[in-house]
């Protein structure tokens, strides 16, 4: 019977440092995060840094990613972070939603680690959270939103 590994690409300090910093940087902008935590793609073998934003459905993903790549400029493209890392997702998609049942950070940026583990149904392959200040919808709510993304 074949078995499958899964290697896990380590979560710098590094890139804890310059996703804290990104994200103040989005906030001084006028971006708004109201969930940003970097998320393990177990499909692409490493981290990708995701906002949640309730702009997304209003606006389209092209003026937010727009404003990623103006604060990334600003702050001189900081490896390692690079536009292609950065996940901008509606706060009502089912992961946020989950991360929302058990964490409420309020507006600022922290840092908790939340290794692989499973909220609600919703599997977290493993998380840096800043922040999850985004309110809970109904179920059926989130999966209506979640079929139109």
């Amino acid at each position: 019977m074949a078995e499958t590994i899964l290697v896990m690409e380590p979560l710098t300090p590094e890139m804890t440092s310059v996703g804290a910093a990104f994200v103040r940087a989005l906030d001084e902008s006028g971006f708004v995060a109201k969930a940003a935590f970097w998320l393990f793609d177990p499909e692409w073998t490493g981290w990708k840094l995701v906002l949640g934003s309730p702009e997304l459905p209003i606006v389209g993903p092209a003026p937010l990613y727009r404003k990623t790549i103006k604060v990334l400029d600003r702050l001189g493209r900081p490896e390692p972070l690079r536009p292609e890392l950065i996940t901008i997702l509606d706060t009502r998609n089912p992961i946020i939603q989950a991360l929302a049942t058990e964490f409420s950070t309020g507006p600022g940026i922290g840092g908790v680690r939340l290794p692989r583990t499973t909220i609600n149904g919703v599997y977290i392959p493993g998380a840096y959270i800043y922040r999850v200040d985004v309110r809970r919808v109904r179920a059926r709510a989130a999966r209506r939103s979640h079929a139109r993304t």
